[in-house]
């Protein structure tokens, strides 16, 4: 009995690690997928999503901007609309374009010293999402579809 129960546990492992993912590893290039799968995402993570545009969330410094993004002239200053100046399409899962969070607190997660939190309506149509990447609880776009504005976090 013990014999067979050992088999049938090899046998599932092997199964399984030779099984195909099912979940895509890039983002889609279809922009109906693609806004189902945003979509998805800010459903998953509590995002509030009104006329096509999702509230995400940056923590910045003093300044309104991040290491990162302070060497591409990136600022996040109430009344603005960010746009970043590398974007890759949505290609990689990090750098080229802006980077989001669902919540201000979970944006601390990628600058633990931030002074300040802005919430940033981005279009859903816009969202790079990565579900298979090394962040899964970020986003990425081109930029903001409204002005940003300052929250508490």
């Amino acid at each position: 009995m013990l014999a067979n129960v050992i088999a049938l546990i090899v046998v599932a492992a092997v199964v399984t690690r030779s099984a195909p993912s099912i979940v895509p590893s890039r983002p889609t290039t279809n922009a109906s997928t693609a806004r189902k799968t945003a979509l998805a995402w800010c459903k998953h993570w509590g995002v509030e999503v009104k006329a096509g545009i999702a509230v995400l969330f940056k923590a910045v410094d003093d300044d309104y901007s991040t290491d990162n993004a302070r060497k591409r002239d990136i600022h996040y200053r109430p009344g603005s609309k960010p746009v970043a100046p590398d974007w890759d399409g949505g290609e990689r899962e990090c750098g080229g374009g802006l980077h989001f969070s669902p919540a201000p607190a979970m944006a601390l997660e990628f600058n633990g010293v931030a002074k300040r939190f802005v919430a940033c309506p981005v279009a859903i149509k816009g969202l790079s999402i990565h579900p298979n990447g090394t962040y899964p609880q970020k986003v990425k776009a081109k930029g903001c579809a409204k002005p940003v504005y300052e929250v508490d976090r």
